[in-house]
């Protein structure tokens, strides 16, 4: 799996110590590769999306649609396209579940 948006060495640092740090992730995940790079990926488009000003409720639901759509492929190409989608306004969203219908 390559990083095609080319982190710098500190910007996979910080990644990496988000991951290491966070108690909520298992350690078998933290020691797996390719899902140490979705992740590190997921957070790269988190931070993009944030300093474009992205509403948080809007950067988590595509924080986790590009993790499914990690699966199988490349999660670099997945975060491009999502941010692309993104920035020129052809991303679309499903409507979302009122909460208060959730049982």
């Amino acid at each position: 799996m390559t990083n095609t948006l080319e982190l710098s060495s500190d910007q996979i640092a910080l990644y990496d110590d988000i991951i290491d740090n966070d108690t909520t992730i298992a350690d078998e995940y933290k020691s797996d590769p390719t899902v140490c790079e979705v992740m590190r990926a997921g957070l790269f488009l988190a931070h993009q999306l944030d300093n474009m000003k992205c509403p948080h409720e809007t950067i988590l639901r595509i924080q986790y649609t590009a993790g499914e759509m990690s699966f199988g492929h490349d999660p670099w190409e997945v975060v491009g396209e999502l941010l692309e989608g993104y920035t020129n306004g052809t991303l679309e969203f499903e409507p979302s579940e009122d909460p208060s219908k959730i049982n």
